[in-house]
């Protein structure tokens, strides 16, 4: 297939069609047939017409031999849209800084990641657009700009953490705000400037010594180093196998102590998803029931996805009712692990379901959280 590839590339290339290529790539994998009425570019039949010369190529290999109608189109448009995809890619080396921001206000998941990982791989000044990134609501663009960020800011690190809540997040964002203001400005005095505010992207005046103390202080971003006995307890459940793992799974659910909470909520994302991975957090869970009303409030709100995951599950299986106003606060939450729990637990304690789906994008959770909040303004009286 190496030959084929190669040219399929020489083939889309030969197009040199810039809005053909982001047409067959924002349309991956759904086809090459357009809707009609709605191809005002006129596209759909552009690829039909490349498709037309695909077919010759792919006889060439003997492929459609292989495969009926139906499998050889789906072959030939993702054969054709990988192609124009490596052209994309190509592209985007010579694109100007000013030309991302209208990609990376597309909608397409892999358009945006693509094009703020190129902005770090250019190292191309456009931090403001990529502090911006660090509060989309997809954790993979999330964690793509903070790594474009590092780079940009030659190993500078405000984070976040992968899988931060959103105050965690908040912080990190106003750390690279006014590290920011700080590379834009020529003195202390600068900083309080319009230039240097709306680089880090604020309004008001900014207060040079806060700027400095901010940057130079990362208290509030710890690099979670686990203690040895958490490591130790984490990795006796990841290595363990069968009935003997599920004894030691039993005992960092029952035994007290904050160091089985934190072993569990590490080896999580280290079990193999299934049963196992199934078991930990329901234990996770099961374990955050016990914690007194104080304390599951603090977890609700921790770095940690899978504990924030799990506090939430907890309230809804104790029926804590009055954690409900946090688990609203939940329905925000960056992570959509997160949001599904929170959304459970709020089924379990009011009888209601208003979302959002797992699948829902930015616009769907905004209006899923805010029907739960209508909803609980009008009951909250009669639940106390």
């Amino acid at each position: 297939m190496a030959g084929l590839s190669g040219k399929l590339n020489r083939l889309v290339k030969a197009a040199d069609d810039p809005e053909l290529t982001v047409y067959a790539y924002r349309h991956l994998g759904s086809g090459l047939s357009s809707t009609p009425g709605r191809d005002p570019g006129g596209f759909g039949s552009r690829v039909r017409g490349i498709r037309k010369q695909l077919l010759p190529i792919l006889a060439e290999q003997g492929v459609p031999e292989l495969l009926d109608d139906s499998d050889e189109q789906k072959l030939a448009s993702r054969l054709f849209q990988q192609a124009s995809l490596n052209l994309f890619v190509h592209r985007l080396q010579s694109q100007k800084p000013e030309d991302f921001r209208a990609i990376l206000a597309e909608n397409n998941l892999l358009l945006r990641a693509i094009a703020v990982d190129t902005i770090g791989r250019r190292h191309l000044h456009l931090e403001h657009d990529l502090i911006k990134c660090l509060n989309d609501p997809r954790s993979e663009i999330r964690e793509v700009a903070h790594i474009a960020l590092v780079r940009v800011a030659r190993g500078t690190d405000f984070g976040p953490i992968p899988g931060s809540a959103q105050s965690g997040i908040a912080r990190s964002i106003e750390k690279w705000q006014h590290w920011l203001a700080l590379q834009n400005g020529e003195s202390p005095d600068s900083l309080g400037k319009g230039d240097a505010i709306a680089a880090a992207g604020e309004s008001g005046k900014i207060d040079p010594a806060k700027a400095v103390n901010l940057v130079l202080d990362h208290g509030n971003r710890e690099l979670q180093t686990a203690l040895p006995a958490v490591t130790q307890l984490c990795d006796e459940l990841i290595k363990a196998k069968g009935d003997e793992q599920m004894s030691v799974l039993a005992r960092l659910r029952d035994d007290k102590g904050v160091d089985n909470t934190d072993a569990l909520a590490l080896a999580i994302p280290k079990l193999s998803a299934g049963a196992a991975q199934r078991e930990a957090r329901d234990a996770l869970a099961q374990r955050l029931t016990r914690m007194t009303a104080k304390t599951l409030r603090d977890k609700l709100q921790d770095d940690a996805v899978e504990v924030r995951r799990a506090a939430a599950l907890a309230c809804g299986r104790k029926n804590a009712t009055e954690h409900i106003p946090d688990l609203l606060q939940l329905l925000d939450d960056p992570e959509v692990a997160v949001i599904q729990a929170a959304r459970t637990a709020l089924k379990e304690l009011t009888g209601e379901d208003f979302g959002p789906t797992e699948e829902a994008g930015r616009r769907g959770r905004t209006s899923a959280a805010a029907a739960w909040r209508k909803w609980w303004k009008e009951h909250q009286d009669s639940r106390k």
